[in-house]
């Protein structure tokens, strides 16, 4: 540890019970404090004593017993001593009285621990209090994903439900029963990336609850108890989470998928509503204009007008409307065979790929089979509006000439 040689003035009241602790001999401690023995054999001792008067509650001598005011003390005296540490609440005899205290918290920034010899912000890393800071992250974890918390004593007990069955994590632990801090910390590194920084952290926390519960078939578990199949219990959570994913890419995947085909069977009944129209509209349309022909052969005029008006017509729809059609058919022909290539691997899209390749096999060649036919019925129409006007003009026409 660092020194804690300072001028007097600056030492605070921890910094001078750790340096009279380091000197005392004969040490038994209890629930109010110590008592030792100290051989002042210099004036350094005997300053660290007196910087130590308000937590000093007995000093006698060692030889005869009596009662000693501490400025009766000189160098060469052998005291002993009682010290109430309980005046300095940062002071820890030993690693159980800390834990007892900070259970599951640390209530200063600064402690000293005098059986690891530890003094926080000014010892080096020290495995016992590292082990304790990985097993509170994890409590910490814990706490913020239980669905209740209620304090008993100084532990916490942490309520989950929403699972299989409801469990109940005390966070009462021995130090001692978690392992090295090494093998604790990654995966409790892991499970505090998962369980607190995610948007799906609800799923990921049924899926480690679940593993909690699946490994351990208990419903009441200590935190120390998890540590026994700590490696076990990362590597389960990992593969579950690992499988959700793989799960809900594929609930993805099927979904977009469903989306797609829907898209595509909308464009393909959008072109039959289209040919349907087309089917009872064009008829209907040359009809009207046959209607309006001259049949008594003198509005010749009125009736090449309509004429031209047929074929007008008829190029509209022939170049136009109906090459519109056949390429929109061809476009969600093209993206059926693409589509259905992106997902020939997938078996679990088995149906869609099979729906997929009805709509290319059968209601595909339906829709250009009507287009070819309504392509047809125009050519007809408009032979018939042509064979018409002939018949009434030309026909008359050398009637009236012979």
């Amino acid at each position: 540890m660092k020194s804690l040689v300072h001028k007097n003035k600056m030492r605070d009241d921890l910094e001078n019970l750790i340096l009279l602790r380091k000197e005392i001999r004969d040490v038994a401690s209890d629930s109010l404090g110590l008592r030792g023995i100290l051989e002042i054999d210099s004036s350094n001792k005997l300053d660290i004593l007196k910087h130590n008067e308000e937590v000093l509650s007995e000093i006698y001598d060692n030889q005869s017993k009596d009662e000693l005011e501490i400025n009766e003390i000189e160098v060469g005296s052998t005291v002993g001593l009682k010290i109430d540490t309980t005046k300095i609440s940062n002071y820890y005899e030993n690693i159980n009285n800390f834990i007892e205290a900070n259970k599951t918290e640390v209530h200063f920034d600064k402690y000293y621990i005098s059986d690891l010899d530890y003094f926080h912000g000014v010892s080096t890393k020290n495995e016992t209090i590292e082990k304790y800071y990985a097993n509170l992250r994890l409590i910490s974890v814990l706490t913020k994903i239980a669905d209740v918390q209620n304090k008993v004593g100084r532990d916490i007990e942490l309520y989950f439900s929403n699972i299989n069955q409801g469990l109940v994590l005390s966070t009462d632990y021995e130090l001692d029963k978690i392992p090295a801090s090494e093998e604790i910390i990654p995966g409790i590194e892991e499970l505090e990336k998962h369980l607190t920084d995610s948007r799906d952290f609800k799923e990921r926390k049924l899926i480690f609850l679940n593993e909690i519960t699946a490994l351990y078939y208990d419903s009441r578990l200590t935190i120390d108890e998890l540590y026994t199949n700590w490696r076990k219990l990362v590597s389960n959570f990992r593969k579950s989470y690992n499988l959700y994913i793989a799960g809900f890419s594929f609930d993805k995947i099927k979904t977009s998928s469903e989306e797609h085909f829907n898209e595509l069977t909308d464009r393909i009944y959008s072109s039959i509503s289209k040919f349907s129209s087309y089917i009872f509209g064009i008829p209907v349309a040359y009809i009207f204009l046959i209607r309006f022909f001259d049949f008594s052969a003198e509005g010749i005029i009125k009736d090449l007008i309509l004429l031209i008006m047929g074929y007008s017509f008829f190029a509209l729809i022939w170049f136009v409307l109906l090459k519109n059609i056949h390429e929109a058919i061809e476009a969600i022909e093209r993206d059926i065979h693409r589509f259905k290539e992106k997902i020939s691997s997938n078996s679990e899209l088995k149906d869609i790929y099979e729906r997929l390749d009805e709509q290319e096999m059968v209601i595909i060649p339906k829709q250009k089979r009507k287009l070819q036919f309504v392509r047809i019925v125009m050519i007809v129409i408009l032979a018939l509006i042509t064979i018409a006007f002939l018949i009434i003009h030309v026909i008359n026409l050398n009637f009236v000439l012979h």
